[in-house]
């Protein structure tokens, strides 16, 4: 991929080489899994609630794997335009995930409330980029996910403490501005240095 390319070939390699569809389309399973389990459990107390961070995981994870780059380092060197792939792809699958956890939610009773669905979706999913930058696309879903693995047993537990944010109600400014935060910090980020390239990522492509 080379800038004398026209743009809209650029970004259809772009987009080609992150394996956007698939990607989409793991997203929609994501919702639609959601849904089911949503519609499952009922009103079931904390399965109810750990059900749509369980969904929020799912789809922060895939945003962030999906930035993987297949061919590493030469890639950097295509010019200024780079970047600005990185955020459209990141920061329009991000919102592409938003919108599927909206569609599978709607008209199913959440605790919560959508509110706090994708308050959490934007909050993990900028803690995914984060990860995607300092270990690698193909590693990004672990700290999200142990992050997570806390929530839960801070849910069991009632914690309510700014360190488990995602638990917080639906209109608590601390926790919408940490989620914020993150989502800020980490689209900067990748936009600005990508996903790290790993000895696995490579070996993956």
């Amino acid at each position: 991929m080379t800038t004398c390319l026209p743009p809209y070939r650029l970004v259809r390699l772009h987009l080609t080489s992150r394996r956007t569809l698939p990607a989409l389309a793991l997203t929609a399973a994501v919702a639609v899994a959601l849904r089911a389990c949503l519609q499952w459990a009922g009103d079931a107390g904390s399965p109810a609630r750990l059900l749509p961070l369980i969904g929020v995981l799912g789809t922060a994870a895939v945003t962030s794997v999906a930035g993987r780059s297949p061919i590493g380092e030469p890639e950097r060197a295509t010019g200024h335009l780079l970047p600005l792939l990185r955020l459209l792809h990141s920061g329009g699958h991000a919102v592409i995930a938003a919108l599927a956890l909206a569609l599978a939610t709607h008209g199913v009773p959440l605790p919560d409330g959508t509110t706090v669905l994708i308050r959490n979706l934007a909050g993990v999913t900028g803690m995914a980029l984060l990860a995607a930058v300092a270990l690698g696309a193909s590693l990004a879903w672990i700290p999200p996910t142990g992050y997570c693995l806390l929530c839960a047993a801070g849910l069991e537990q009632q914690w309510t403490n700014a360190a488990v944010w995602p638990l917080r109600p639906p209109h608590d400014t601390m926790a919408a501005a940490a989620a914020a935060t993150l989502l800020a910090v980490g689209l900067l980020s990748f936009t600005l240095r990508g996903a790290r390239d790993t000895r696995h990522d490579h070996a993956a492509a």
